[in-house]
């Protein structure tokens, strides 16, 4: 509705597109977060990792097949409308049948939660080769080129994958909220770039620094952990600190884009032209 809104009042701007998908990036971590909580997930590597590829991974190849293609195709099954429709029955149905519906043990001997992780992946996962199949059809003699671009979401599932498996302390299962706010943090921003690469029609830059860094440190942090029978640095203070790293490049790279894109476009945030008679 915003877009809608923005073309009637005369105000559509690629800055609004920045605003839109840049907070879509975020809210999608934020949203799984609040469903794993709702269906009982709890705090475990199934919420840490479906929270990675669904929203986080699922968002970008979104983003990536728009940066290559030029235009955001959703198709006419989507996760903006169908999707939210969806989340949103789920969460009034869970508010009549309570939480500890999804944990009952059913079929198969797994608790309701797991069927539905189950669908979620199975949809995010169609969406991805989706993606894929759509940039490669259209890119056919430079597939590869389009494809290197695909490093940084299995750069961060690797992370995830040597964070879970080699944390001397389990920091995944103690802390799942932080580490899923730690990495939604800066893979975000990343998802941000590419979209800004896209209305600018500049070169994108999957490696970012902040980013990097951050997961880099944390991830090392308890690999060297597991070498050495112990962390050089308390993996709590790693993961506050790259929390805290990730948060200050989110928020300096919204505010460093809207200050230059007004600049730019000569427009302003929080207000509005006014519509000719």
């Amino acid at each position: 509705m915003d877009g809608k809104q923005a073309r009637k009042t005369g105000n559509s701007s690629p800055l609004g597109m920045l605003y839109d998908h840049g907070l879509d990036a975020a809210s999608g971590w934020l949203i799984g977060l609040n469903l794993a909580a709702i269906i009982g997930l709890g705090n475990t590597a199934t919420t840490f990792f479906t929270c990675l590829w669904v929203p986080l991974v699922g968002f970008y190849f979104t983003m990536w097949e728009e940066y290559h293609l030029d235009f955001l195709n959703f198709g006419a099954i989507n996760p903006v409308d169908e999707g939210m429709s969806f989340i949103n029955s789920l969460i009034i149905f869970t508010g009549f049948v309570g939480s500890k519906w999804w944990t009952e043990i059913t079929y198969g001997d797994v608790p309701r939660s797991q069927y539905m992780v189950y669908f979620v992946w199975t949809v995010a996962t169609i969406g991805i080769i989706t993606n894929i199949f759509r940039v490669i059809s259209r890119y056919r003699t430079e597939a590869m080129s389009a494809l290197s671009l695909i490093r940084i979401p299995l750069f961060l599932m690797v992370c995830g994958a040597l964070l879970t498996y080699c944390s001397p302390s389990d920091i995944v299962t103690r802390r799942t909220r932080s580490v899923i706010t730690c990495f939604g943090l800066g893979f975000s921003k990343v998802i941000g770039h590419i979209q800004l690469a896209h209305c600018s029609g500049d070169v994108f830059n999957q490696w970012r620094k902040s980013f990097l860094i951050s997961s880099t440190l944390l991830v090392s942090n308890s690999v060297a952990g597991v070498i050495r029978g112990k962390c050089p640095v308390d993996e709590d203070l790693v993961l506050n600190l790259a929390i805290a790293l990730n948060l200050w490049s989110f928020v300096h790279y919204f505010l460093s884009i809207t200050q230059q894109l007004t600049r730019v476009l000569e427009c302003k945030v929080f207000s509005i032209k006014k519509v000719k008679q």
